[in-house]
């Protein structure tokens, strides 16, 4: 019995070592087999899905499977896939998935934008949704995914952009989707978007129900025009500069150098039909707003909100890489789905004490009017997050805006209609095209309402600009044609106490007056219209009523300065300045009395043939050389007469600014207030260069000829007068033995045109006509010769007041080639 037992024993306990051995062994071929099950199984599922899946090692846990060094790609679509680190596939009891855990990884995308859209378009459109044969239903296993980074590259041109977002997490379940984003960038060619903190919910069916962002900065570095990055580049001048034919008309201005943005003077006018002013499209731009507006309104279904805590904007020109970017914000941001439109809200840092200042824009999705509002203020420059130097802004801390504006773009996009208010309080600027100094203390109100259509028309139907006691009234019409341009405006600026408006404006716009005192007050109006089919009929029509007296002036103005020796400003040929002494009793300043009288009649054929009869502004010449811009359709003559060339020589730098042009207005006035015509073109022709460090007609006639300016020939004499356009590069002729025949016969045009208008006599014309130029090189002098008397008027036609015209000329004059 008890053997029995004892065999029975060992009987069970084999059989339990042989139970268990099995269950081992079991347990140890499925662990061998669960990698590659579980591996084709996600790969027949992946298939079924369109999707290309490789799993570096797989693990098994309780109730879940962990993948890690995962790698996907949707199939047929090119330039994206996915990497991922870590993935736990949670199993139910029948071992079917539950969820999915990712952490880690990075999904690269590369291609351009929509071509990319399009591919995953086709890819979902397929049965790669999932399995549900071809019904398009998606799964809704839970996924829940965190620390991934999704980077884009489109390397095509001209777009080339590259986005990158970190921190990236998800979560999806039945009732939808949400989407975190630790930062995120995108940059272009030229703009770029930074974001930080951002969250987005979508529901069940991807319709957004919510987006939020911490931060967004979204930059924008305008391309620049053409003409900017070629404006710089000139052709070489030739040595000698050819002259045209003798034409009467006058000659171009005293530009040196090219303007930036302009052809050289002396090119070919631009393409007649090219527009004036380059007017949008505006169906395009209600096209694309419609566009933009169907766009969010698939995503954003009604209620939908999507908000920024600080919104940014920043603007740079890429050429302008040293200037401080122009930004406006932090501010926040909204954007809500009504029933029948998109609204976007943006003001400034709700944060600040004070007003704020606000945009609404309104993008309809029925097809109505496009429409966008500011109002709100005096909000200061500083809190709407503008920096110090941004677009030339100064004292930004300081200075503060108001404003109100509607503009609407019609449903059809027939027209666009404004209406704004806009002020500023201790706005100050740092422009070199304004100013040289910094402009402080602007204040400024300006008010337009008018319209713009697509049919080429601008209209200005109320326009004002106030400053201090300075008011402008004006409005206006452009009527753009495919075949002309058509346009008519008018101006209105009420009479005020002349020293009141010279109190408004900034004193960086006139520094050379202060300390000038005026008395009277000063008023005008006036209209201008033109069509380009009759430029020739061009209106110019103004009243201006200045009874203004210059009653105390800083020294260096006063009349007695220059009753004496006095130093004189001049450029030499490296650009560098140095001081001449002049005036009466100094070795460079001759007397009117002793300077040949040709040399007045050569100003008056070249310079400004009304001299003796305006009182320093030509009516005629200014219309001329409007209708000669409008024609050129670029700036190639002015309207500078010898007065006002006098204040630019006598007063004032070279620096073509804004508030050089205004102070030379006003000290054309106080010239002509203070000194006799005589004693204007003494000082003129004893001040004005003529060639390389050559300044005033007694050096002026040593250098070319040897001679005294009592001694002057009237060949020589013009000789003189058609350098002053470009005396640097005209000079040059004085290295050759003698005159180019072009400029003889240029010459010889000159002398008639003066007879012409009695400067000189039959007589004179046939000597001069018979005269040649010889220059004189140093060394021995030639020969003196007696002074020079002249048998004709100086004094010019009366109706040469208001005859002629030029570009640094009055009166009718033969043309002088510009420099360039």
């Amino acid at each position: 019995m008890r053997l029995h037992l004892g065999r029975l024993r060992m009987r069970f306990g084999r059989r339990r070592v042989l139970v268990l051995a099995g269950v081992l062994l079991a347990l140890v071929l499925g662990m061998v087999a669960f990698g590659p099950l579980v591996r084709s199984r996600i790969v027949a599922e992946a298939a079924r899905r369109h999707l290309s899946v490789s799993v570096g090692s797989v693990r098994p846990g309780w109730f879940a499977v962990r993948l890690d060094d995962v790698t996907v790609r949707p199939e047929g679509v090119e330039g994206v896939s996915g990497h991922l680190e870590k993935v736990r596939v949670s199993l139910s009891a029948g071992l079917r998935p539950r969820g999915v855990d990712v952490h880690g990884g990075e999904i690269t995308l590369a291609g351009e934008a929509a071509e990319l859209r399009q591919r995953l378009r086709d890819w979902r459109g397929s049965d790669a949704g999932g399995g549900d044969g071809g019904t398009g239903a998606r799964s809704h296993l839970p996924i829940t995914a965190d620390s991934l980074a999704v980077r884009w590259n489109d390397a095509s041109e001209p777009t080339r952009r590259r986005a990158e977002l970190l921190g990236v997490g998800l979560s999806r379940d039945d009732a939808g989707t949400r989407v975190s984003v630790g930062t995120a960038s995108v940059h272009g060619e030229h703009e770029s978007v930074d974001a930080a903190d951002v969250s987005i919910e979508l529901d069940a069916t991807g319709s957004l129900v919510r987006a939020h962002a911490g931060s967004v900065a979204v930059e924008l570095a305008p391309p620049s025009r053409p003409d900017e990055s070629s404006a710089a580049v000139t052709t070489p001048p030739p040595a000698i500069p050819q002259p045209p034919a003798p034409v009467l008309v006058a000659r171009a201005t005293h530009r040196t150098k090219s303007t930036p943005g302009q052809p050289p003077a002396g090119a070919a006018a631009d393409d007649p039909s090219a527009p004036f002013l380059r007017i949008p499209d505006l169906h395009d731009v209600r096209h694309r707003a419609a566009a933009l507006a169907n766009v969010l309104a698939e995503r954003l279904p009604v209620g939908a909100e999507a908000g920024v805590d600080a919104m940014t904007w920043k603007i740079a020109r890429p050429e302008d890489a040293a200037r401080v970017a122009l930004t406006i914000g932090p501010g926040p941001l909204s954007l809500t789905r009504t029933p029948s439109a998109l609204e976007l809200r943006f003001s400034s840092d709700r944060r600040a004490s004070g007003p704020s200042l606000s945009t609404r824009i309104l993008l309809p999705t029925d097809g109505s009017d496009v429409t966008a509002m500011l109002e709100g203020g005096p909000v200061a420059l500083s809190i709407l997050g503008v920096h110090e130097g941004a677009a030339g802004l100064a004292d930004v801390s300081r200075a503060t805006i108001t404003g109100t504006a509607h503009v609407s773009l019609a449903g059809d996009g027939s027209a666009v209609t404004f209406d704004a208010e806009l002020g500023t309080r201790g706005l100050s600027l740092d422009a070199p095209r304004l100013a040289t100094e910094i402009v402080r203390g602007i204040d400024l109100d300006l008010r337009a309402r008018g319209a713009l259509t697509d049919a080429g028309e601008i209209r200005v139907d109320d326009f004002a600009a106030t400053m201090g006691t300075l008011h402008l009234d004006g409005s206006g019409v452009l009527d753009q044609k495919p075949d002309h341009v058509a346009a008519r405006f008018r101006f209105d600026l009420p009479s005020a106490s002349c020293q009141s408006l010279l109190d408004s404006v900034p004193t960086a716009l006139l520094p050379a007056l202060q300390g000038t005192r005026m008395a009277g007050s000063f008023g005008a109006r006036g209209r201008f219209a033109f069509d380009t089919r009759s430029l020739d009929d061009l209106e110019l029509e103004y009243d201006v009523q200045d009874q203004c007296r210059i009653t105390e002036v800083p020294a260096n103005l006063a009349r007695d300065r220059f009753k004496q020796p006095f130093m004189h400003r001049i450029y030499l040929p490296d650009g560098s300045t140095t001081q001449q002494a002049t005036g009466p009793g100094s070795p460079n300043w001759t007397s009117l009395d002793r300077i040949s009288p040709y040399m007045q009649v050569a100003v008056m054929t070249t310079e400004d043939g009304g001299f003796r009869n305006h009182r320093g502004f030509n009516r005629s010449a200014i219309r001329s050389s409007i209708v000669a811009n409008l024609k050129a359709r670029r700036f190639v003559r002015g309207a500078s007469t010898v007065t006002m060339q006098l204040a630019k020589n006598l007063f004032l730098s070279r620096d073509k600014t804004l508030a050089r042009k205004l102070e030379e207005v006003v000290l054309t006035d106080y010239l002509e207030q203070t000194f006799s015509k005589d004693e204007i073109i003494e000082l003129y022709l004893n001040v004005i260069e003529f060639g390389p460090a050559v300044y005033g007609v007694t050096n002026a006639a040593e250098y070319y000829f040897g001679r005294t300016p009592a001694e002057l020939t009237l060949s020589e004499s013009l000789f003189l007068s058609s350098l002053l356009p470009a005396p640097l590069r005209y000079g040059t002729m004085r290295d050759l033995p003698q005159l180019p025949e072009s400029w003889q016969r240029l010459l010889r045009g000159l002398m008639t045109a003066a007879n012409k208008r009695g400067l000189v006599t039959d007589a004179e014309l046939a000597e001069g006509l018979g005269e040649t130029i010889t220059f004189w090189h140093g060394g021995e002098r030639p020969p003196p010769r007696p002074p020079v008397v002249q048998r004709s008027r100086l004094e010019g036609n009366p109706e040469d007041a208001d005859a002629g015209g030029t570009g640094g000329a009055a009166g009718t004059a033969v043309i002088v080639p510009d420099p360039q």
